[in-house]
């Protein structure tokens, strides 16, 4: 018996040794496979030449080095190619390519001549909680339908994927959570709402430009460090750690009604609100160390704690508004009233609509902007509109 047990062992030992080194294995054919990719792309294009020229002509170039790039794609259809130009020059290199370093174009190139594209199957669109992923492994991403948004998410990570298993902010499944978020956020999408708070106001205290380099370079820890200018590292870890939580808490929802073959309404556990509490309390104590006040006693403090963007909906007013970062740095400052109007325009058309109004400030300026007066302005500019149509649901 004895015998046995010690065969059993080795048995064992040698097949998770087998499992260990296949892996390794396969991970290291996998870099030297990126590696080669990458190569044969520096090799066949100059980049050089970005990097020294002017904001305009720069990102001009870098649209063009993207689209000769994904024309060389041989796994994706010329409709594909199409869609995956259109989208995601128009939600994230006309904005952002200006951002890119030598590495990062490079990067960008190497994953449009070699990423793949594979719709999800009916069973993945019935049980599962996601509408895109993106397989670092595989270097392709599954998505539900070629939605523009969605397309260009996905696409987003694959060209910030580094190694195996990371992308972006995202190491393993640590800072998940926030690399979900800063994708949705720098994409202009609203896929992960609660992550792109967190991250929106992230970028408020460490700068917008710190946050967009933290999440091109993938540099979690260099975003950590950043972060604990402000407060403690144990804070800084549990915000990470938390909202990657509240994002598979979510899937996990999501699934096991699906599961239970149950009507799908989104909601907010009190699991969630508590974990998500602890997370707006670090940020607000970052707020004040960065900016040596009560976050409730500033001006630009009090937009955002009563606003829409850190409160989940639950402000004291009439109206909502919300707090964002937009593509240019500068601040979106949105006011949108709770009752639907109908308008007809000037050819006659009826439309539904909820009257909103948009105000873009810098920091700076909205340091100084009174947040009462700023209130009452936003109000009156709503009257305004709703009196333009007919009122057809209140408080939807």
């Amino acid at each position: 018996m004895k015998k046995n047990n010690e065969k059993n062992k080795t048995i064992a030992k040698r097949t998770l040794s087998g499992i260990l080194s296949l892996t390794l294995l396969i991970s290291l054919i996998s870099n030297i496979k990126y590696y080669v990719e990458r190569a044969a792309v520096e090799n066949s294009v100059s980049f050089s030449n970005e990097l020294e020229l002017d904001e305009n002509e720069r990102v001009k170039n870098i649209r063009e080095l993207f689209e000769r790039s994904l024309y060389k794609n041989k796994k994706l259809s010329e409709e594909e190619k199409k869609i995956i130009i259109t989208s995601f020059e128009e939600n994230f290199l006309n904005h952002y390519a200006k951002y890119l370093d030598y590495d990062s174009i490079v990067d960008l190139c190497v994953s449009a001549q070699t990423v793949d594209i594979k719709l999800m199957s009916d069973f993945a669109r019935k049980w599962g909680w996601w509408s895109g992923s993106f397989n670092p492994y595989s270097n392709r991403y599954s998505i539900a339908d070629y939605d523009g948004e969605l397309v260009s998410h996905e696409n987003l990570h694959a060209i910030l994927k580094r190694g195996l298993m990371s992308t972006g902010l995202n190491t393993l499944v640590w800072g998940y959570g926030l690399n979900e978020g800063a994708t949705s956020l720098f994409n202009n999408d609203f896929a992960y709402v609660e992550e792109s708070i967190v991250i929106n106001n992230l970028a408020l205290i460490i700068g917008f430009e710190e946050m967009l380099d933290c999440y091109l370079n993938g540099n979690t820890f260099e975003l950590v460090n950043k972060m604990c200018k402000y407060t403690s590292l144990t804070n800084a870890l549990k915000l990470i750690t938390l909202t990657d939580i509240n994002v598979f808490s979510g899937y996990y929802d999501t699934f096991s009604q699906k599961f239970k073959e149950e009507s799908y309404e989104e909601d907010y556990s009190e699991q969630f609100l508590n974990r998500f509490s602890i997370i707006r309390d670090i940020v607000s104590e970052m707020y004040e160390n960065k900016f040596g006040k009560k976050i409730t006693d500033d001006n630009l403090g009090k937009y955002i704690t009563n606003s829409d963007g850190f409160t989940l909906g639950k402000n004291n007013f009439e109206f909502f508004y919300t707090f964002w970062f937009n593509q240019d740095g500068q601040i979106n400052l949105t006011a949108v009233g709770t009752e639907l109007i109908e308008t007809i325009d000037e050819n006659g058309n009826e439309n539904i609509e909820i009257p909103s109004k948009n105000y873009v400030y810098s920091i700076e300026e909205l340091q100084n902007l009174n947040f009462e007066d700023w209130i009452d302005m936003a109000r009156n500019d709503l009257n305004k509109l709703e009196k333009n149509g007919e009122k057809i649901l209140k408080n939807f």
